[in-house]
Order: structure tokens, then sequence, then C-alpha cells
């Protein structure tokens, strides 16, 4: 298992539009496989939300090669990416040292 704690205190994006938020999930280890993984990216305090309507709103480099991936699952704030038969295909003939994720997000328009 693997948790990661996100510090955006230093981070500030005001959209007018659509962005881009890129994660990087590196593994320096010899032996130890990137397969069967989820990553769970909560936007929550952020005020972002996934936006599928953006152009390429999602995007898998493995080892900085594009790949095709999943699209994600979930609504809102909260994406989930199940990655296991990606990253397991990939595992059987090369070993994933980087794992780059970049989905399109945008701030929702406020409510009357």
């Amino acid at each position: 298992d693997l948790t990661s704690n996100v510090n955006t205190s230093a981070s500030y994006c005001e959209l007018c539009g659509y962005g881009y938020v890129t994660i990087v999930i590196s593994n320096p280890y010899e032996g130890a496989d990137m397969i069967n993984m989820t990553v769970v990216e909560d936007l929550g305090s952020s005020g972002l939300v996934y936006d599928n309507s953006a152009p390429n709103s999602i995007q898998y480099r493995l080892n900085g090669i594009p790949t095709a991936g999943p699209a994600p699952t979930g609504a809102g704030s909260v994406l989930t990416l199940n990655l296991g038969g990606l990253t397991h295909d990939w595992a059987q003939e090369n070993n994933i040292n980087d794992l780059e994720i970049t989905f399109a997000v945008r701030r929702p328009r406020p409510t009357a």
C-alpha cells in the first residue's frame, strides 16, 4: 500500500476555463513492481472538478511513453483511476519506474 500526502499550500491556480493537473508516481526500487494500482485523487479542498469535456481530458505516460489508459470513475472532485490492467500488462515487458497521469480540471460555476 502506498499513501501520499499532497502539500498544496504553495499551489494556486485561477481558472477561466479548464486546466490540467499532473500526478507523478516514481518507483526507485528494483524488484518492486508497480502493478494492480488504484489512484484516488480528491480535489475537494481545491474547489476543482474533473473536466471530461476538455481536449485530452486524461493522459497517461509510463516511463515517459504516452500510453492509453482507463477513464476515471467517480464524480465531481473525487477521481478513482483503476490502473490494474494498464500497469500489469505494461509491466510484463518493461520495468515501470515512472507513471504520470495528467487530467483536465475546471472550477464549477456557482449555483444561484
